[in-house]
């Protein structure tokens, strides 16, 4: 599906954690607009055909069950945008077919706390990676997190109510960290720190060469809140593991996109109201440059490690914080 090009007053996304930079949004914010990649194009167009019973997934199948149900876990897509001011020699050059818009997962929200989790152990595409950028990221994903646990912390942006400022996570922090240090991510982002929390990022930051704000001090919510967020994370991921568990893809360089309302009055009067309508915290599929079905080989082990850890992390945070977490530490 091809619709008109961007309005030429639309605005470039603001606080993105982790993807490629340049990303616009339309005039009312509700929807990102993206330079893509044939590939990522070619997926989203099957997800939309599968939500809808057209073209090959015109027919009832287990497989257009899935591929529908998948595609509520990813930004909506709102069709393709031919990029008029190259030719097609251009576009086949830079790969880039089109520009595409998708649903904005950050509109709605007053203040969005974002993480980006990157997926998977292999972090190359088998139908394209030169046998340079193979050996490349393996070596990468043996010296971050990715090949052990099958994540890595792409990096994270927080609303800290206390100092009315964003505290942020960089790219480097995942980087450098190994998977014991993980939980620390998680934690910093579901505003739950321990009182150890902040030397030890304070720690990182140093070896790794990132700035923490003034103070090192990190947002917190009240544990409450906290239970909240992490419980129905849980919940989500539970979900999204059972279906993905049955779907024959790969996918390589994909993430998971959290995102809860940072803005605290908002926050609490939501939940409290069990405020169904009303954006608390969202669970999202994202970036799929490098995905495509695999028919006959099984669902991607890989993603699936990686979706198993996040869930044991998460999973022991709840536990912790309904446990009270003051005198506790995350070994």
């Amino acid at each position: 599906m091809s619709v008109p090009a961007p309005e030429t007053d639309s605005k470039l996304l603001e606080g993105q954690v982790a993807g490629h930079g340049g990303v616009q949004l339309s005039p009312d914010g509700s929807t990102v607009i993206k330079p893509s990649v044939a590939s990522e194009l070619h997926f989203y167009t099957q997800l939309q055909a599968a939500s809808q019973g057209t073209g090959a997934y015109s027919s009832a199948s287990q497989l257009r069950d899935d591929l529908a149900r998948l595609s509520a876990w990813t930004p909506a897509f709102r069709g393709e945008v031919l990029d008029e001011s190259r030719d097609s020699t251009q576009q086949e050059a830079t790969k880039q077919k089109a520009l595409i818009q998708l649903e904005n997962l950050t509109h709605g929200f007053a203040k969005p706390c974002v993480l980006d989790v990157k997926l998977g152990t292999q972090l190359w595409d088998e139908s394209d990676a030169s046998e340079e950028k193979r050996a490349r990221m393996n070596k990468t994903a043996l010296e971050t997190t990715s090949a052990e646990t099958g994540i890595r912390f792409t990096g994270c942006r927080i609303w800290d109510s206390s100092a009315s400022a964003w505290f942020e996570l960089p790219k480097a922090f995942g980087k450098s960290i190994d998977a014991s240090l993980l939980p620390l991510g998680f934690s910093s982002y579901f505003s739950d720190p321990l009182d150890s929390d902040e030397a030890r990022l304070s720690q990182v930051a140093s070896r790794a060469g990132f700035k923490l704000p003034e103070g090192g001090h990190l947002p917190r919510l009240p544990p409450k809140i906290v239970a909240y967020l992490l419980q129905h994370s849980l919940a989500a991921l539970n979900e999204f593991r059972a279906l993905f568990a049955n779907i024959e893809l790969r996918m390589r360089g994909g993430s998971l996109l959290f995102i809860y309302e940072g803005h605290l009055p908002s926050l609490e009067t939501a939940i409290e109201a069990h405020d169904t309508g009303s954006k608390v915290l969202s669970v999202k599929l994202i970036d799929f440059a490098h995905t495509r079905l695999t028919p006959g080989e099984g669902p991607d082990l890989g993603v699936l490690r990686g979706v198993d850890t996040t869930i044991a992390i998460i999973d022991r945070l709840l536990k912790d914080v309904k446990a009270g977490r003051a005198t506790q530490d995350h070994a």
